[in-house]
Order: C-alpha cells, then sequence, then structure tokens
C-alpha cells in the first residue's frame, strides 16, 4: 500500500469519526431549544434556518427537530428536482421553517434567505467551507444579518492531549480560524479554545492564515503515515 493511499484511509476514518461526534446533536438540539423560547419571547417567527449535517445522520436530525414542533424537510440526493424546486420555494416562504441538508445543497443552490445556520458537518478544504458560508451570507430582502453556529469537535481531554487527537485540533482550527475572523463575537469565540490550544501548545494557530493551518495539518498526518 503506498503512501497516498494510506493518507486517504487515514483521512476517511478521521473524517467518519468527527462528523458522528455523539455530542452534536444534543447541542443542536438545546441551541434551537432557546431559539425557540427566544423567538417566542418577542413574538417573532423562526424560519429560514439551515442545518449541515453529515450522510446518514440527516434522518436522526429531522425527526429530533420536528419533535420540537418545527417544520423541517430534508435536502439530500433523493429528493427529486421537481421536489427540491418546491422545497425551496416553501423554504422562503417560511412554510418551512428548517431545512436539513447534506453536501448536494453545496452544487450550485441559491438560498440567500437563510438567516441562521447550523453546521453539524463541515470540509476541511478552505475553498469549500468559505464557498459554504458565501452562501450563507448573501443578502436578501430583508435580512440584515446572518448567525452562523459552526460545530468543532476538539477532545474532552482535560490538560494536555495525546500526540494522536493533536491532528483533530488542526484540523478544526483552520475553518475556526476563517469564520472566527470576521465574526462580530470574534473575541469571544477565540477566548472559548485559547485555554485548550494554549495548554497543548496550539496557541500560534490563531495567528495563521487557515490555508497554512491546512497545508501544515495535511503534511502531519503524511508524516505519520510515513
Amino acid at each position: 500500500r503506498d503512501i497516498a493511499e494510506t493518507v486517504k484511509i487515514l483521512l476517511l476514518k478521521r473524517a467518519h469519526l468527527i462528523a458522528g461526534a455523539k455530542n452534536k446533536l444534543p447541542t443542536l438540539i438545546d441551541l434551537l431549544e432557546a431559539r425557540i423560547k427566544q423567538a417566542a419571547d418577542v413574538a417573532e417567527d423562526m424560519q429560514h434556518i439551515l442545518i449541515y449535517c453529515a450522510p446518514g445522520t440527516h434522518r436522526e436530525t429531522l425527526r429530533s427537530i420536528a419533535s420540537l414542533g418545527l417544520r423541517c424537510h430534508e435536502f439530500v440526493h433523493t429528493v427529486s428536482l421537481k421536489e427540491r424546486a418546491k422545497v425551496l420555494a416553501d423554504f422562503q416562504k417560511g412554510h418551512i421553517q428548517v431545512l436539513v441538508a447534506v453536501k448536494c445543497l453545496d452544487e450550485g443552490v441559491d438560498i440567500p434567505e437563510t438567516q441562521t445556520a447550523f453546521l453539524l458537518s463541515s470540509s476541511t478544504n478552505p475553498m469549500e467551507y468559505v464557498q459554504r458560508r458565501g452562501r450563507i451570507l448573501r443578502r436578501s430582502e430583508g435580512k440584515k444579518r446572518a448567525l452562523i453556529h459552526d460545530f468543532i469537535v476538539t477532545p474532552s481531554i482535560e490538560g494536555s492531549i495525546p500526540d494522536a487527537l493533536v491532528g483533530v485540533l488542526r484540523r478544526e482550527m483552520p475553518r475556526f480560524v476563517e469564520f472566527s475572523s470576521m465574526a462580530r463575537n470574534r473575541f469571544q469565540a477565540r477566548q472559548a479554545v485559547r485555554d485548550m490550544l494554549d495548554r497543548n501548545g496550539l496557541l500560534d494557530l490563531l495567528d495563521k492564515l487557515p490555508w497554512d493551518i491546512y497545508r501544515e495539518a495535511r503534511k502531519d498526518l503524511l508524516n505519520d503515515a510515513e
């Protein structure tokens, strides 16, 4: 087996592990419940909410969201092109409050009405996640801002983490650095991860460009494979 094949297998295993992190769905539900309460307090309609999840997890995500009383619909490869057009129209009008999607929504689909997005699953490639963020940030009538919840997976170990898990942090940090750099809550977001990065000698990642972190992470994985 050559190095390239070994790296590909390791990347897929790590991606599946991170995509299926068990705390993601409970955290999503907690955030949605808080949002429902907030909307009720100010007599505001909840609508134009987009959720990206990993392939194979969207049905469980749909069931959990529906149990909150929210009108939701899936946007996956099994949805026909004709039905997709209707789903997007209903989402735009607010008839569908929450759209649960996987990667097929990245294929040139325009949904500028999205005001709140929960990214349970994201690519490690800066070009891909910057394009996804751009779709969420597109202007729409009556839209003043977009709220993005990007789910970052970190080891739950207190103190220093094993070398084998350092790669998990390196994998998530390029996207975190990119998203937080333009966020209104940039300072609060970086404070949330600062201590953990500092304990593990990774604090310098906050000052690096996303592409540089991405290349370093891939280089480290390649070295490990050798």
